[in-house]
């Protein structure tokens, strides 16, 4: 007589269908606190904030990677990179009556998130990346023209 051996593996499911959860939002070149200016790039971080890793492949940068969106005052922004635990966008043009902050996927969407109200006496500040990541000596600094060439 043959015995067969079935394992059972429960898995949480509950962790797999939760919705994005926002922690902070940050300016991608200080990590400080304040959220950026039309056309800076941020950094949210949280949990479930994508299904999985994504990195955009082309310019100009989709409004949707991986499955992920994100809207500042209901403004889709564009997307750079994103993952379960962070995602980097550009900020969009909004109303500064409205700073709320969305991050949806197909498990749902997080509950808005207005960095002014999670961080008292926030202000819009465009941060500087240098150019050896030290935060220290050349910024790596693009001017461009109306038309979008470079000067």
């Amino acid at each position: 007589m043959k015995h067969a051996l079935i394992a059972v593996v429960a898995l949480p499911m509950v962790a797999l269908c939760q919705g994005p959860v926002i922690s902070s939002v940050v300016n991608a070149a200080s990590y400080q606190a304040t959220p950026g200016t039309t056309g800076s790039l941020d950094t949210i971080f949280g949990t479930n904030l994508a299904s999985t890793t994504a990195t955009a492949q082309k310019f100009p940068l989709p409004s949707q990677l991986g499955g992920t969106s994100v809207t500042v005052g209901g403004v889709l922004a564009p997307l750079l990179y994103v993952s379960p635990s962070q995602i980097n966008f550009q900020m969009p043009g909004f109303k500064t009556s409205d700073t709320n902050i969305v991050v949806a996927t197909a498990a749902g969407s997080s509950a808005s998130y207005d960095p002014f109200t999670a961080v008292p006496n926030a202000w819009y500040a465009a941060g500087l990346f240098s150019k050896d990541a030290s935060g220290c000596g050349q910024f790596a600094v693009l001017n461009v023209a109306p038309d979008g060439g470079s000067r």
